[in-house]
């Protein structure tokens, strides 16, 4: 999902900063390819490894897609993880994780976004950000055997319509 988002911004004339979580030299490996596929459209095109449930990695993700890309002025958020298990065989280990993952995650990031989108005076000039949030059909009909999922992913659709990212508050 995360390389087709890249490509597609790419293709509609966005430079991408793409954050991953290395597990391994794979992972960094693919990263680097979208790179480079986005580089092949014409695009500018950065790697990350941020855990987006470590909001001082996010920041640091921000800063360094703003230093080398420009003001950010599109976010897609899009992490998650699973267990793949039911109320009883769940490790509350992992559904900790899941939940800073797939709700904390998406607050850091949109938070972040959305400060520093205000703080640019972007509202001021009539200019908007975009915040897309990409969900599940298992926010309303869980998704059997994925406890850790299904919480994570009602729980982050329960931000998306914030006055601020619906520009209902007027401020971005």
């Amino acid at each position: 999902i995360g390389k087709g988002i890249a490509l597609e911004m790419a293709h509609a004339g966005s430079d991408v900063c793409i954050n991953y979580y290395s597990a391994s030299p794979a992972d960094d490996a693919a990263a680097e390819d979208v790179a480079r596929q986005v580089r092949e459209i014409g695009r500018r095109a950065i790697i990350y490894a941020a855990d987006v449930s470590d909001r001082a990695a996010l920041e640091g993700m921000f800063d360094e897609a703003e230093a080398q890309l420009g003001p950010v002025d599109v976010l897609v958020t899009n992490a998650i993880t699973s267990t793949r298990s039911n109320i009883l065989e769940t490790r509350a280990d992992d559904f900790e994780k899941t939940l800073k993952i797939g709700i904390f995650g998406v607050f850091h990031a949109l938070q972040i976004f959305s400060r520093r989108l205000i703080a640019r005076g972007q509202a001021a000039t009539g200019a908007k950000g975009a915040a897309v949030h990409i969900c599940s059909p298992h926010t309303k009909g869980p998704f059997k055997e994925s406890l850790d999922y299904n919480v994570a992913k009602a729980g982050a659709h329960h931000l998306e319509p914030h006055p601020l990212l619906s520009g209902g508050g007027g401020d971005a």
